[in-house]
């Protein structure tokens, strides 16, 4: 019985809550703010069983914390590199049919 219970709430949830965030705020972004995900699991794993992990641990999360950093502020340039592309032509970009698309 655990284990389907786990399931659901660890990727059911997780995969559900992704595809969401896919719709309001994108995909890039979406992604850039999943890859903070493993950071939360070693906040709470230290937290809970309360070992210091070793120096490859910290030489790690490190490296991963920058990939995020860089992520992110690709993400964000991208960003207002399409809004600005898209007040230029006048369009919403998405082909929807919508008043900035005609």
């Amino acid at each position: 019985m655990y284990s389907p219970v786990h399931n659901f709430l660890a990727v059911g949830l997780s995969v559900y809550f992704y595809v969401l965030a896919q719709g309001e705020i994108g995909a890039a972004r979406t992604s850039a703010y999943y890859a903070v995900s493993p950071f939360m699991g070693v906040l709470l794993s230290l937290l809970i069983f309360r070992q210091m992990p070793g120096k490859i641990f910290w030489a790690a999360l490190i490296i991963m914390g920058v990939g995020v950093y860089f992520n992110i502020q690709d993400t964000n340039e991208t960003m207002q590199k399409s809004k600005i592309k898209e007040r230029k032509n006048g369009t919403c970009g998405c082909g929807c049919g919508c008043a900035g698309c005609r």
